[in-house]
């Protein structure tokens, strides 16, 4: 045994060493996996067109099925007898004002509901961005719950809308056909 000769043991890094291989690891997995999907999420979450395009569509299919609806009713008042020019007139514009409130309704609800997935998704996106892998696979189920949650939402406010409008046209045309009757 010698005093003050020798030097101090080497610092065990071990466990240093090991953690930061598995780090490079995870980060190599990172990017070979999950990077390119990030990457073309940014791509289309920031992409306008979207939220453009969803409520096109959105806007189609709710005037699509406003004018099917309002042909059965056409149909349907049919069964009475044949509609007079002010009745047609009448029903054409209380059908125009429920398609264009029907449509707009439903833009700005893919409107609404678009932008605020896109908010929540570069949240999300963010978070994965510095590396928080776990929490922000967490926020993916979270947002992908409350993104369910919501599109459920705002289907039974459409739906309720529709049946709304058509019930305000059904009565409309019931008095424009008492009307026709009465007269």
């Amino acid at each position: 045994m010698s005093l003050g000769g020798s030097s101090p043991p080497p610092p065990d890094n071990t466990a240093q060493l090991k953690y930061a291989e598995i780090s490079k690891q995870m980060y190599n997995d990172f990017k070979a996996r999950y990077q390119p999907i990030v990457s073309n999420l940014i791509s289309t979450v920031s992409d306008p067109n979207t939220i453009r395009n969803e409520a096109q569509q959105a806007g189609n299919l709710s005037g699509a099925g406003f004018d099917a609806s309002m042909r059965a009713t056409r149909m349907k008042l049919g069964d009475y007898g044949p509609v007079t020019a002010d009745q047609n007139t009448y029903l054409t514009r209380i059908a125009s004002l429920g398609h264009a409130r029907a449509v707009a309704s439903s833009e700005n609800r893919a409107r609404i509901t678009g932008r605020d997935r896109q908010v929540q998704m570069l949240g999300s996106l963010a978070a994965l961005g510095r590396g928080v892998q776990n929490n922000a696979v967490a926020g993916f189920s979270k947002g992908a719950g409350m993104e369910n949650q919501r599109n459920r939402i705002n289907q039974n406010l459409h739906t309720r809308a529709q049946q709304s409008d058509m019930q305000f046209v059904g009565q409309m045309a019931g008095l424009a056909v008492m009307g026709a009757i009465a007269a």
